[in-house]
Parts: C-alpha cells; sequence; structure tokens
C-alpha cells in the first residue's frame, strides 16, 4: 500500500473530524428535544400529582379530625379528674391541721419559713434531724408542683415556687451546718474518745448519714526539726464507705472533718444545663395541625417547583426553535456554511430530574433536624458539667475541713466559759492547692531516664500536696460505669470538674480513688443514656390482669436496653417495676411490683442509675438515636395508647435507618394470648400509615403499600377497618385515664426514636 501524503493525512483527519461534529451535534440537537419531551411530561405529572394529592389531603383532614375529637374528648375528661384530684389534695391539705404550711401557698411557706428562722436557734443535732424529714416533705411537693405544675398555674407563680424552693434548701443546710458547729464546739463532751487525740461523733437517720473527726490540740513541744518525719493524717469514715488523707501542710492547724452525706441533690436543677432548651413551635404542634402546617409548605414546594420548571422549559423551547432553524447537520451548503450553534446551545446540558414536593420534604426534614440539634446543645463553660448529658447519682457528699470552734474552759467555780471569736458558724480551713498535670512529650522528644524520673517525682510531690479521697460507691444504686468527680461551685452555678486529679477506679472493689485540691460538696456522675438505645422493645396486654373474656386492665411494657432488661407494668392511673434483669447489682429491686405515679416510678428509677426517658435534645449526645418526626410519633404515641388493651406492637430492626419521617414496628391484634396471629410490620408517616409490602425479615425494607390497602390517615383508622368486633368494642370502653397514664409512659420511654 502506498504512503499517505501529509496532504491526505490531512484531509483524512478532517473528514474525521467533520463527521463527529456532526455526530456530537445531532447528539446535542436529540438531548434538547429529548429534554423538551422530558419537561412536558413532568408538566403534566406534577399537575396530576398534586389533584391528587389534594384529594389525599382532604381525606386525610377528614380522619385526623376523627382521631383529634376522640382524643381531645379523652384530655377533657382526664384534665376534668385531675381538676377534682387537685381540689381534692387541696381540701386534705387544709384538714390536715398538721401546723405545716401548704406548699403550694408562697405566702404561707414564706410564713413558715420566718418563724423556722426565729424560733429554733438551739441548732441541736436532734432537732435539726426531726426538721429536715419534715422540710423535705414540703421541699418534695414544691419540686413536683415546679416539675408538673397544675394546669392553672401562671409562669410568675412557678418562680415563686422555685425561689421559695431554694429559699428553704438554704436555710435547711444552714440548719444542719450550724448543728455541726454546735457539736464541735464542746468536742471532748459530745464527741465519742477513739483515742488519746482522736475524737468522733456519727449520727444517721433516713436523709443523711453525719460523720464528725477532730484531733484534739495536746501540749507538743515548741521545737520542730526540720525534717519532720510525722505521717499525714488520715481519717477513715466507714459508716459512709470514705477516707481521706490530707497533705502534711495541715498537720498543725487545729481542724476538725465533717462527712455528710445527704441522700438528696439539692444542686443540679440549679445548673444550666439542668433544663432541655425548648423545642420550636413546629415541633410542638399536634398532628392535625403538623399536617396543614404540611400541606402549606407542600404546596409553596410546588410553586417553586413548578417556577423551575418553567423557567428550564422556556430555555429548551428556545434552543429547539433554534435547532430547526438550522439545517440538518450534514446537509449544509459548502459554499454558504451556516453559523455557529449559539453559545447556550453549545454549552447546554441536561438538568437534574425534577424533585417531587415529598422529596424535597425529606431533605428539609434532614436538614431542620441537624440545625435543631445544633441548636438543642449546651455551651459550657470551662470545666462545666453538662447534665443532658450527665447525672449526679447518690446525693451530695459534704467533705468539710473547719477549723475548730474555741472550747470550753472549766474554771474554779464550776463554770465553764467559751470564748467565742469570729461567726458562730463552720469557718472553712483555708484550703486551695491548684495543680497542673505534667504535659505530655512532643512527638519525636527523646528524652534521658534520669529526666523522665526527675518529672515523675515532681509530679508526685505535687500531688501529695493535694487531699487524697477514697469513696466504696454505694451499693444502693446501679453503677454501669466508673463515676466521675465533681465538685458544686457555688460562686458559677454549676457542677465542676476543676481541682480533681489523678483519678482511679478499683472495679472489683468498686472504689474510687482521686485527689482533690479544693475541698467543696462532691457528686458521683455518670452518663444519664447508657442504657440507650434501646435494643428492643414489646408492648402487649396483661391477659392476666383480667378475668377470662374480660378486656384487660393493664398492659405489659417490656424494654430491652443496652445492659439490663426492665418489665413495667401500667394499669389506670399507675406503674410498677415487674422485672429488673442483668443489673450490676441488687439496686432498684425494691422497687418491685410497688404501684405509684410513672413520674415518681421514672424519678426513683433515674436517681438509681436508670434513667429509661431520654430528652428531646438526646440525639445531640447520643450515638445510634433515630429521632422520629415529632408531631407523628408523639400522635403515633397517643393511638398505640389507645389500643394498647387489645393491640401488641413490638419494634422494629428497620426503623433506626428509616429516616426521621418513617416510623417502623410490628404489630397485631391481642385479644386471646392462646390464639394470636403473627405480627404484621406497620409504617406510619407525616401523610399516612399502612402495611408495607414486607417483613421483618426480608431481604430490603419496602416503603410501598400492601395490594388493595386504601390510604389511612393514621394508626387508628388503619386499625379500625381490620380489627374484630369485638377489639373496636374495647376500643370504645377502654378507661380515659388508663389511656392518659399510657400515653405519658409512651412518651416519656420514646420507644420509636430509641430504637
Amino acid at each position: 500500500m502506498a504512503k499517505k501524503t501529509k496532504k491526505e493525512k490531512a484531509k483524512v483527519a478532517a473528514q474525521k473530524a467533520e463527521l463527529a461534529r456532526i455526530e456530537a451535534e445531532k447528539a446535542k440537537i436529540q438531548m434538547v428535544v429529548d429534554e423538551r419531551e422530558r419537561l412536558l411530561q413532568d408538566r403534566v405529572m406534577l399537575v396530576e400529582k398534586a389533584r391528587q394529592e389534594d384529594v389525599v389531603h382532604e381525606e386525610r383532614r377528614r380522619q385526623l379530625q376523627e382521631t383529634a375529637t376522640m382524643l381531645a374528648d379523652i384530655e377533657d375528661e382526664y384534665g376534668a379528674k385531675l381538676r377534682a384530684d387537685l381540689c381534692k389534695q387541696e381540701w386534705e391539705q387544709f384538714m390536715k391541721c398538721d401546723r405545716l404550711p401548704d406548699p403550694s401557698s408562697p405566702s404561707q411557706m414564706n410564713t413558715y419559713l420566718y418563724v423556722w428562722r426565729e424560733t429554733d436557734r438551739l441548732n441541736n443535732i436532734e432537732d435539726a434531724t426531726t426538721k429536715t424529714s419534715e422540710v423535705l416533705k414540703l421541699l418534695d411537693a414544691l419540686g413536683d408542683l415546679i416539675e408538673a405544675p397544675p394546669p392553672n398555674a401562671a409562669k410568675k407563680k412557678v418562680d415563686l415556687w422555685i425561689e421559695m424552693r431554694d429559699l428553704v434548701r438554704a436555710e435547711q443546710q444552714r440548719h444542719l451546718d450550724a448543728a455541726a458547729y454546735r457539736l464541735l464546739r464542746r468536742l471532748e463532751s459530745d464527741l465519742e474518745a477513739e483515742s488519746l487525740e482522736i475524737v468522733r461523733y456519727y449520727k444517721a437517720c433516713e436523709h443523711f448519714k453525719l460523720c464528725l473527726w477532730a484531733q484534739l490540740m495536746l501540749p507538743v513541744a515548741s521545737f520542730k526539726p526540720d525534717d519532720d518525719t510525722r505521717p499525714a493524717i488520715q481519717c477513715e469514715f466507714s459508716q459512709l464507705g470514705v477516707s481521706m488523707q490530707l497533705p502534711k501542710s495541715l498537720n498543725d492547724i487545729p481542724l476538725a472533718v465533717r462527712a455528710m452525706w445527704v441522700q438528696y441533690d439539692h444542686y443540679s436543677d440549679r445548673c444550666p444545663s439542668y433544663h432541655c432548651a425548648e423545642l420550636p413551635a413546629s415541633q410542638r404542634l399536634d398532628m392535625l395541625d403538623a399536617a396543614e402546617e404540611e400541606c402549606s409548605v407542600q404546596a409553596s414546594l410546588r410553586e417553586e417547583i413548578t417556577a423551575d420548571l418553567e423557567r428550564r422549559l422556556a430555555v429548551v423551547e428556545r434552543l429547539v426553535k433554534e435547532v430547526q432553524a438550522r439545517p440538518p447537520p450534514g446537509t449544509e451548503s459548502k459554499d454558504k456554511p451556516p453559523p455557529p450553534p449559539s453559545p447556550e446551545l453549545d454549552n447546554y446540558e441536561a438538568g437534574e430530574p425534577i424533585k417531587s414536593p415529598s422529596q424535597m420534604m425529606n431533605v428539609k426534614d434532614g436538614e431542620r433536624e441537624r440545625g435543631l440539634r445544633a441548636e438543642l446543645r449546651m455551651r459550657l463553660a470551662p470545666h462545666e458539667v453538662n447534665l443532658r448529658e450527665m447525672a449526679v447519682l447518690g446525693g451530695t457528699l459534704h467533705l468539710d475541713l473547719a477549723l475548730q470552734p474555741p472550747q470550753p474552759r472549766d474554771m474554779r467555780t464550776r463554770l465553764t466559759i467559751t470564748v467565742l471569736e469570729g461567726a458562730h458558724t463552720l469557718q472553712p480551713v483555708p484550703y486551695h492547692q491548684p495543680y497542673q498535670p505534667p504535659a505530655p512529650p512532643e512527638p519525636g522528644q527523646v528524652r534521658l531516664p534520669e529526666e523522665i524520673e526527675a518529672e515523675l517525682k515532681q509530679a508526685e510531690r505535687e500531688l501529695e500536696a493535694l487531699v487524697l479521697i477514697n469513696i466504696l460507691l454505694p451499693e444502693t444504686l446501679l453503677w454501669f460505669e466508673p463515676p466521675t468527680v465533681v465538685g458544686w461551685d457555688e460562686e458559677k452555678g454549676f457542677w465542676t470538674t476543676e481541682d480533681y486529679h489523678d483519678i482511679k477506679f478499683n472495679e472489683e472493689k468498686q472504689l474510687l480513688t482521686f485527689r482533690a485540691g479544693r475541698m467543696r460538696p462532691l457528686g458521683l456522675a455518670v452518663h444519664r443514656y447508657t442504657n440507650l438505645p434501646y435494643q428492643g422493645w414489646e408492648v402487649k396486654p396483661d391477659t392476666k390482669s383480667a378475668p377470662s373474656g374480660a378486656a384487660p386492665s393493664a398492659v405489659i411494657l417490656s424494654i430491652t436496653a443496652a445492659v439490663v432488661m426492665v418489665e413495667l407494668c401500667i394499669r389506670d392511673s399507675e406503674m410498677c417495676l415487674n422485672q429488673l434483669q442483668n443489673g450490676p447489682n441488687n439496686a432498684l429491686l425494691d422497687l418491685v411490683g410497688k404501684f405509684m405515679k410513672p413520674r415518681e416510678l421514672f424519678k426513683l428509677l433515674r436517681d438509681g442509675g436508670l434513667d429509661l426517658c431520654p430528652g428531646d435534645d438526646a440525639g445531640c449526645y447520643l450515638e445510634g438515636m433515630a429521632p422520629k418526626h415529632r408531631p407523628t410519633e408523639r400522635h403515633l404515641y397517643h393511638t398505640m395508647a389507645l389500643l394498647s388493651n387489645t393491640y401488641n406492637f413490638t419494634w422494629s430492626r428497620w426503623n433506626q435507618q428509616a429516616g426521621t419521617r418513617n416510623v417502623v414496628m410490628q404489630f397485631r391484634e391481642y385479644i386471646d394470648r392462646k390464639k394470636v396471629g403473627n405480627f404484621n410490620m406497620l409504617l406510619v408517616t407525616p401523610s399516612h400509615a399502612t402495611i408495607p409490602d414486607c417483613t421483618e425479615v426480608s431481604p430490603q425494607f419496602n416503603t410501598k403499600s400492601a395490594e388493595g390497602l386504601p390510604f389511612y390517615a393514621d394508626l387508628f383508622h388503619l386499625v379500625q377497618d381490620h380489627c374484630s368486633l369485638l377489639t373496636k368494642t374495647r376500643i370504645e370502653e377502654i378507661p380515659f385515664t388508663f389511656v392518659e397514664t399510657m400515653y405519658d409512659v409512651l412518651r416519656a420511654v420514646r420507644l420509636l426514636s430509641s430504637s
């Protein structure tokens, strides 16, 4: 074959380039035409979809209005009962005649506080013990009013209750301090001698344990050698499980040690991080209002989508006209070539498919949830303990170093004289020892063994200047992790981790050891959500709670948490702990079988180390938490409560990964425990409730409804079309107190967002 010349090669290359240009222009023209057809189809589909959604929304509004009316009637009956109970309590309080004030009356509480200050001046420990029991009952009642105010309570009155609570707490602590001071004023007569120079005191009651330790100041030689070899002072309070070793710098100070472990915490609810920030108004809507707002948002999104579609369609129509005005590619005249395509046509690329309003709502919900998490997360000061994430357990431990008050002197005339100086109260020993842990070596830094040893010895000497404290963890609490030592900073008003160093934990002995550079009230803090997220849960009627053939009068709620397994029984307006398994000890088992108000039981469990009530901001501090659309979640809890004595609900493995707008669980009718069917899947979204076309063991989750299933706005209407006549009768006859109590329990434990 003859070799081609340069001219021939150039001609072939030009032909190939022309063919490529023609093909590219044809592809561009076809893309523009196809894009126009797709956009025209999208326009038709958008109009048809809008018409269908309007029809569906009218049906949704009708069904939700029916459910809302029914639930509102139940709430009205329950509210009337609560008001009647409140009037009865007020009358019973009035008729008690126990010389105690009505906690809800600020004027009576103020009078009580004034009389207490003016009349109780002896401040002996026996009176302080009796008064503590009396005052704590009043404080508990005040706490209930503050945490769950009556429906008619104004914010101003709640603020007065908070102010009065803080005043009563301060006065109660002042009297305990004064009682300890009175004991320390007579060390040799009121305290028990342990040895020639050590005296002790111990007092225990239901609410606190008090230990006093003092070293009598005996005559000693005035000469002190430079190398003082005296051991450091050690104090052991075996009744509290606490021991201390004081630094040698305090050896020559006439001091006394008070160790008082109170079973209450009067500090945490004063912290800025104690209460969760309020949810935005959009997150507090009921289901009907949320559906109306969502319909309005979808209409706005539909307008945006339509405007975007029309803009894109106008561009495409303009380009199609330009294409039609040009000769087809490859038919151009060589003598008069067509003008080059416009830059708009040359650079045009097909846009992304038009998103539906539902798809855009999913995106907006995700953005809203991320923004809400950032808004709910607490902003903390340095060393501040976040009580949205942590909880202080076991009350408060007061470890105080106090100067010994002047002691009485015996006179020859059988009189004793005490020279009192300064304020007649506990005077703290001025002690604050800052400590800065050694900085870690820089990467790649090489140090000699002598330098490392010298640094370790220096750090050891600095640590020995701090108070060494050992605390044996109380066995009355559930400890799922080593606690964090925190101290109450009265000036800043929060728990802090500052000034606590060299913290160690002996898991076998349950012994916490640390060094403190400052003496102040101590607390033991743990993570609140150690048992979250839930691994599984189930709600089912307790068929044993009623005779055969009758509707169950109780419901069993079983929760498999991260560590423990809990079973609760809800009956009428009360709840009890049925079982508690896999705990690290036998704590809280004394609550088994005792019925009480759900809020009371949840508080006792929380104070004992088991928090089953994740707050609205729990997702900010917990991995694996999947918050759901809040109005949908609350409405679903209410309908579950309405059906709880006829239906069995349980968790689904699909729920956590289903997204914010999809709530997935399993359910079945539960009339006779000997004749129960298989579980059905249940999918509830802000727009509808349905039985999806899949099972718990399907290879993947399918959001499409089962074949032939009509539209249902919520779970209640879905059940009404598929349940038996007996179930309908039991739903109509279920007591309103039980429905609202069950609703409060489900709303507190948040099963659907926590599993």
